[in-house]
């Protein structure tokens, strides 16, 4: 694997290849630049904006061309590929790849010359895409900004005025025309349902023993979000380019509907504030969001993201083969076609997808590793990135238990949702959830006799009482009643329960109900997308190129939607929130309604028969037409998987 490695040590440091310089696009010259969080060390992207005539611009999104380095097949590709990706924890990161190419050779470090693999569009002033070019790139990085930097350019800040000195002026102006681009595209996804969600992220302070000292929960930068927007733009025209290219190989990433009824838990939540929570479609969801935004304190807001974020399904890797084409479509994203394109250094699934983009642009039909192979490599990535997912959280919660061990720590809480014997509570301030009891296991009540004293009721509770079909919790004393709800705060008591052979956990209880912190409903700005603008976005969200032709096992259900398009299952974008692809999921489920009714006509026939003849016919007979009613269950059961799941003839063809 060491010999995988290109040189690069102090007396030798790695540079780029002349020749290689002269195959790819040389934009050196152009103002590129970075935006990462501070101390970020594998950069991955960078941006660049030009001014073009015509009120046009010039934009890129330039990505460390990571496969240049890592061969595909060689012994850092499989070790990078059994990784799946980089694991960030809160006082270390584990790489996918070798330091010497994530931190030094590959990362887009400023004032050097790196390989990159790059989209550049050319863009009308509302963001609408005129043209698009892909391919392999040199660039020399100008800045690596930190997003609080970006953010104080772009706030006319005097202090970096003076650091950039004569680059000031130019950087702020790619810098404002970069966000005015993304303040309309970010519009035109959000107009199709594309969601936004209040998450808190915490950083933690340690000290030189690596030991958490202090936390606190970073605050999202406009900034931010415009790299984000950026990439998902990025990420949506590699999507569409390898699938038009490897219509049954190309790796996309596909974030499924969600079921309705898991999201009872938020649409009892903001019923506390008379606010029906639609969930029909991601469109009607982020308007019902949008209005929470108004009616909410900040904690509870992110509460109330926390609530719809934990209802929604986890996005995976696929292989298009393996699905639909309405399949593909990215909930949460609101786009009908997306990948990942833009993280190669942490992520195996970009190295996957710049090989298939690169094949795409050199119009090589050769498939990135076959159907088969990339159905259980995308398998396999979706296990690596959850069980990162999961080691994180991990990660984030023996921090707080090591900050607050040995404290007791008294802080307002919101409840969640309401139980039988207690609630479930959120610490907005610690970021923590869990659990708060009102009695223990012999049924004793477990509260201060002051607890209500922020209601002015001085006896002790007596008894409680939850009422589940008004979902609340009456509180029971000698004076009154006390009724509460959901979103109702709390002061609760957290104290740190240690384990020999388990993670700490936090035991929390009620100090008093209600709160001495009093959140006040801000006044804030909640845009609303003019419905002209959803229209737009629907029409340019349309394929800009015929969908390839599907696989054999899949004509005929693109046959049977012909039948139906026309007929009355057309309905205004505005409902779908997405243009014709809930039309197919309509048909699908026609069809498996019309191949269910055929099934059960075919075994009943055969029963019949089975019937008639067994009264005149030994056993063999009856054993026979047995067999015939289990051989036609087991064709009709294959025929419905494929209907369904959409599994390919090679997929089929695997099983002995």
């Amino acid at each position: 694997m060491l010999a995988d490695l290109p040189d690069n040590d102090v007396n030798n440091p790695w540079k780029c290849n002349d020749s290689e310089i002269e195959s790819r696009r040389d934009i050196r010259n152009w103002r590129v630049f970075s935006i990462d969080p501070p101390g970020c060390q594998d950069i991955d992207d960078a941006l660049s904006i030009q001014e073009l005539p015509g009120n046009r611009y010039r934009v890129g999104v330039h990505i460390a061309d990571v496969t240049h380095f890592v061969k595909e097949n060689s012994l850092l590709d499989v070790e990078a590929r059994s990784r799946g990706t980089s694991v960030y924890l809160v006082d270390r990161r584990i790489d996918m790849l070798p330091t010497v190419l994530s931190e030094r050779i590959c990362s887009l470090r400023s004032g050097t010359d790196r390989y990159a693999l790059s989209v550049i569009w050319e863009l009308d002033e509302n963001g609408k895409i005129m043209d698009t070019w892909f391919g392999r790139t040199v660039i020399r990085s100008s800045y690596e900004l930190s997003y609080y930097q970006a953010h104080a350019i772009l706030n006319d800040n005097p202090e970096q005025k003076e650091f950039f000195g004569d680059d000031y002026a130019p950087l702020k102006a790619d810098l404002h025309n970069l966000f005015n681009l993304y303040t309309k595209i970010r519009k035109k996804r959000l107009s199709a349902g594309g969601l936004e969600f209040d998450g808190p992220e915490i950083k933690f302070e340690l000290n030189e023993d690596g030991d958490p000292i202090n936390f606190k929960v970073k605050k999202e930068l406009e900034v931010m979000k415009l790299i984000a927007e950026f990439m998902i733009f990025a990420n949506v025209s590699v999507a569409k380019k390898i699938y038009q290219h490897f219509p049954d190989s190309a790796i996309l990433r596909r974030h499924p509907y969600p079921r309705e009824d898991r999201f009872d838990d938020l649409k009892d939540a903001a019923y506390t504030k008379n606010i029906d929570i639609d969930v029909s479609s991601n469109l009607t969801l982020s308007k019902s969001i949008r209005m929470c935004k108004r009616n909410f304190a900040p904690n509870e807001r992110k509460m109330l993201s926390q609530l719809a974020t934990r209802a929604m399904q986890e996005a995976k890797y696929i292989s298009s083969g393996m699905f639909e084409t309405h399949e593909y479509y990215h909930y949460g994203l609101a786009v009908p076609y997306y990948t990942h394109f833009t993280s190669p250094i942490r992520r195996y699934a970009d190295v996957i997808v710049h090989r298939q983009l690169l094949r795409a642009v050199e119009n090589e039909r050769d498939e990135v590793l076959g159907v088969n192979k990339l159905e259980d490599i995308t398998t396999h990535l979706n296990k690596r990135n959850r069980d990162a997912k999961m080691v994180q959280r991990d990660c984030v919660k023996l921090f707080q238990a090591l900050l607050l061990k040995n404290k007791t720590v008294i802080s307002d809480a919101i409840v969640s949702k309401i139980r039988a014997n207690g609630f479930l509570v959120k610490i907005p301030k610690y970021d923590i959830d869990g659990s708060v009891y009102l009695s223990d296991f012999d049924g004793n009540i477990r509260l201060p006799d002051d607890c209500l004293s922020n209601y002015g009721i001085e006896s002790p509770v007596t008894n409680f009482e939850y009422i589940e079909n008004q979902n609340k919790m009456i509180i029971y004393t000698e004076e009154k009643a006390l009724d509460v709800n959901l979103l109702d705060h709390l002061t609760v008591k957290i104290e740190t329960k240690e384990s020999r052979s388990h993670l700490s956990t936090f035991e929390l209880s009620v100090v008093s109900f209600g709160s001495d912190t009093n959140e006040v409903v801000e006044d804030i700005y909640v845009e609303e997308i003019p419905e002209d603008d959803i229209h737009q976005y629907v029409n340019d969200m349309k394929m800009d190129f015929e969908i390839p032709e599907k696989t054999e096992h899949s004509k005929n259900f693109y046959d049977r939607f012909q039948e139906f398009e026309h007929t009355d299952i057309q309905r205004d974008p505005l409902e779908l929130s997405i243009p014709r692809k809930t039309d197919y999921q309509l048909v699908g489920r026609r069809i498996f309604q019309e191949e269910e009714l055929e099934r059960k006509l075919k075994i009943k026939k055969l029963e019949k028969a089975t019937e008639v003849r067994t009264n005149t016919a030994n056993v063999s007979t009856e054993d026979k037409f047995s067999d015939e009613i289990n051989e036609v269950k087991r064709k009709v059961r294959v025929k419905v998987v494929r209907r369904v799941k959409v599994r390919k003839k090679a997929r089929m063809k695997k099983k002995p």
